[in-house]
């Protein structure tokens, strides 16, 4: 993928993803149109099976469509891209690279001069709280160190966009919570893109600019999120927040149709 410049990080046009064919075909994107624009924090919410992995996938260049296009940049995506920084729910790390090298594995494999990555290899251990572990392996690491490996090696590989699937999907309440701090913090530093999928509506509330429904493989709901940040961990006491967290549970809770 070649970057151009555009005011939109994506441009989805008709996207339609099927599975199989005939009757017993599967189809969790259908006709599906949003753009994004550049520097914005998207989450994007949906209920199981109604495309929203799907969707983040075509935009990862991970899942080629049935029909319909993914422009990021303004150029169409045909498979992954350094430019595409994705992280995933499960641990994606190299379990045989120390931290240090975890994180500086992207621009190291891309041939950047050690100069220029090393200073920033070394600012984004310290963002994401593992200065001093530098040297740790994977496995003597808890679940929510390893999750801050891999957002600093992505922010680290310094890719326009970054696409997270349910990265704190595992993790228990008090740790999300200071990782939803730590993203927010390098996403404000760096001005960078972020499209979240996510189940939880909270977690969406708290980070996004912008929160979108997928269902029926499609958005059935987008809704821009304008009160003020910083965002606390529990916004039910916040009326605009509420009454948003009840107007997404309404569409999430919605019967589904049947993919096919």
């Amino acid at each position: 993928m070649t970057t151009t410049q555009t005011d939109l990080a994506f441009e989805i046009r008709d996207l339609t993803v099927a599975f199989g064919k005939g009757p017993a075909a599967i189809t969790p994107l259908r006709s599906l149109d949003l753009t994004v624009p550049r520097g914005q924090f998207l989450c994007i919410l949906g209920p199981s099976g109604q495309g929203k992995s799907t969707l983040l996938r075509c935009m990862a260049g991970l899942q080629s469509p049935t029909s319909g296009s993914v422009l990021a940049e303004g150029t169409e995506v045909t498979g992954p891209d350094a430019n595409l920084g994705m992280v995933f729910q499960q641990d994606a790390i190299p379990l045989w690279l120390r931290v240090g090298d975890n994180i500086s594995f992207g621009p190291r494999m891309r041939g950047v001069a050690k100069s220029e990555w090393e200073p920033r290899v070394r600012h984004f251990i310290e963002a994401v709280g593992l200065a001093g572990r530098e040297r740790a392996w994977p496995k003597e690491l808890s679940g929510g160190m390893r999750k801050r490996v891999a957002i600093g090696a992505v922010f680290a590989n310094d890719p326009d966009i970054l696409l997270m699937d349910e990265p704190f999907g595992s993790l228990d309440y008090f740790t999300k919570a200071t990782l939803h701090d730590t993203l927010l913090d390098l996403w404000a530093e760096t001005g960078k893109t972020i499209v979240f999928v996510t189940h939880d509506v909270d977690e969406a509330l708290k980070l996004a600019d912008r929160i979108i429904v997928v269902t029926d493989g499609r958005v059935g709901a987008d809704i821009p999120l304008d009160f003020a940040r910083p965002r606390g961990d529990d916004l039910r006491m916040d009326v605009t927040a509420d009454a948003i967290r009840r107007d997404l549970l309404e569409v999430l809770q919605a019967p589904a149709k049947v993919q096919s």
